[in-house]
């Protein structure tokens, strides 16, 4: 938008130097107004694309390895129990019949 003298012109393909402006136009401010968004929006993909790489590289095959080991921990916990539960004599086996 372009003001001049109190008009103001909508049309962005204008391109006359205003002393209101300081001679910029309006074409030129929307060209560098798309290169800050294109910029902007190549910056968002690659960090996107960063994540990405981290999740599925390095986070996803850490948890999947991480589940592995709890389950295996756990089917170690409950056979050790098992294991101490025969080892230890019955209470009718402890206690001797007079």
């Amino acid at each position: 938008m372009l003001i001049n003298g109190g008009v103001v012109f909508f049309n962005h393909d204008i391109s006359v130097d205003c002393p209101f402006t300081g001679g910029v136009a309006i074409a030129e401010q929307d060209d560098e107004e798309e290169e800050e968004l294109d910029e902007a929006t190549r910056q968002f993909n690659f960090w996107t694309h960063q994540v990405h790489i981290f999740f599925v590289r390095k986070f996803f095959p850490a948890a999947e390895k991480f589940l592995q080991l709890r389950q295996l921990v756990e089917q170690r916990n409950i056979a050790m129990s098992k294991q101490k539960i025969a080892e230890t004599p019955s209470r009718r086996e402890s206690v001797k019949v007079k």
